[in-house]
């Protein structure tokens, strides 16, 4: 039996060779021993087969070079507004250092160093880091990360600012009918959004729901029985899927995909259930909201600013309506009608920007009951609460273009405020109308209800088939 003794750490022997290879026979015996000891070793032979004198050794010696190692591209992402913050200090090269960082943004743009920043345009990008040790080898970082840039309450057709459900026969359409949900989001029966859909919080899909462009969601995404999304998928959290459902483009998840009826990804792909690959514990990064989006109170450039009061005596007056009329009085009140003010069709021959706010009529909401709004200029109505009755209908006098605001001032957030818009009966807008609708509170539609245009509210209630066609340029309020 042989015994290898290094001058200080534990000998190796036949029952204990440590993390020497060893192997033995009846003339020969042999230890291979990686990175041993420096100094000076001793080898031992005993037992009753070895010759008095000792027994020859053969000793050999093999320096190898160590493999250098590829380093680590591994980075973190933050975001403040459109500009983002990419770091990559955590990156590591385990048998030496890390020399160059190079930045590739996937818009033509390149930055080098270990924190790097970028502002994007609007669009979709991956983003990739390229690492150089000081032995030349490189490694390349994918961080699975999706960047959206652009989409957030002024590009959308429809903003909420707290949790909605698109249901009964709602419909956002038109090439740019985005719609951006600041908390969770529901869609059934119907429903049906032209463009994309972010959602920053959970999201349920199931019936009908039918969503054109793609999906963008912060948090887990359920989708069962029969919607559908047209392209990208992309949540931060779980999703579900049930096999009747369908997505016509990727996905990616922050965590699992799952199957609620046990279909792998394979056999969803080959039954059309899903177009495109299945991308799992990524980083999905969404659009940030617009919790500051402000609704303004100032005229717009060429606007009257006349008073609700005087407007309401400017349509009795044009009507012939009896002396008697609320609307000819000093205390008009806070609703425009047949009964009030003569006549339930009112001209609009000049941009007009109509103050019904309660600091100027002691409102705290004004109805515009059964009207028809013959525009022939823009017309904005401000005020503290507004609520259109007995349906609408409004009307291009002269055949041109022209725009209805109603508008209730505040900030669009997460937190939705004071004020709301009702539309109730039947809304016809002609689609020479752009109509913007406006509230930091609650915007209800009680269809039917169909126009061009934008709605931005704290929180969206639109029931009974409700149609609002993208006229795109962004509200300016």
């Amino acid at each position: 039996m042989r015994r290898l003794r290094p001058r200080i750490s534990t000998p190796y022997t036949r029952d204990a060779p440590s993390d020497a290879e060893h192997a033995n026979g009846p003339t020969w015996e042999y230890f291979t021993v990686p990175s041993p000891e420096a100094g000076e070793w001793t080898i031992e032979s005993y037992g009753a087969d070895v010759a008095e004198g000792g027994e020859p050794v053969t000793y050999s010696s093999l320096d190898e070079t160590p493999i250098n190692e590829s380093p680590t591209a591994s980075f973190t992402t933050t975001r403040t507004g459109e500009t983002f913050t990419f770091d990559a200090t955590g990156a590591r090269d385990v048998d030496g250092s890390i020399t160059a960082y190079r930045w590739e943004f996937a818009d033509g743009a390149t930055a080098t160093g270990p924190v790097a920043t970028h502002t994007f345009a609007p669009g979709t990008y991956d983003v990739t880091l390229v690492t150089t040790d000081n032995q030349g080898a490189q490694g390349f970082g994918h961080s699975s990360t999706v960047l959206r840039v652009g989409s957030d309450a002024a590009a959308a057709t429809i903003y909420s600012g707290t949790a909605s459900t698109l249901t009964n026969a709602v419909t956002a359409d038109g090439g740019d009918a985005n719609l951006y949900v600041d908390g969770a989001f529901s869609c059934n029966s119907n429903g049906h959004v032209a463009g994309d859909v972010t959602v920053v919080g959970d999201a349920y899909l199931t019936s009908s729901c039918r969503i054109d462009g793609d999906l963008w969601v912060s948090g887990a995404l359920k989708m069962d029985s029969s919607p559908r999304v047209g392209g990208d998928v992309r949540a931060g959290g779980a999703i579900t899927f049930q096999s009747t459902a369908r997505i016509g483009g990727s996905v990616t998840t922050g965590s699992t995909f799952t199957s609620t009826d046990g279909r792998s990804v394979a056999q969803l792909r080959a039954s059309g259930a899903l177009a495109g690959v299945v991308n799992v514990s990524s980083f999905v990064l969404l659009p940030e909201t617009s919790a500051g989006n402000r609704i303004g109170t100032a005229p717009l450039d060429g606007t009257a600013q006349i008073p609700w009061a005087a407007w309401l005596r400017a349509i009795a007056t044009g009507a012939n309506a009896p002396s008697w009329s609320p609307s000819l009085s000093d205390k008009p009140g806070c609703t425009v009608s047949t009964a009030t003010a003569g006549t339930s069709t009112v001209p609009v021959t000049s941009a007009a920007w109509i103050d019904a706010r309660k600091v100027t009529t002691r409102c705290d909401s004004v109805a515009l009951q059964g009207l028809t709004l013959r525009l022939s200029a823009d017309l904005t109505i401000v005020s503290d609460g507004i609520a259109s009755t007995n349906g609408m209908r409004v009307v291009s006098a002269d055949g041109k273009p022209h725009t209805l605001r109603l508008v209730v001032p505040g900030t669009v957030g997460p937190a939705a405020g004071v004020g709301q818009i009702t539309l109730l009966g039947t809304t016809d807008v002609d689609p020479l109308i752009t109509a913007v609708i406006a509230t930091p509170g609650t915007v209800q539609i009680n269809g039917p209800a169909q126009f061009n245009g934008q709605l931005i509210a704290g929180r969206l209630v639109l029931t009974g088939g409700v149609t609002v066609h993208s006229k795109f340029e962004p509200a300016q309020l």
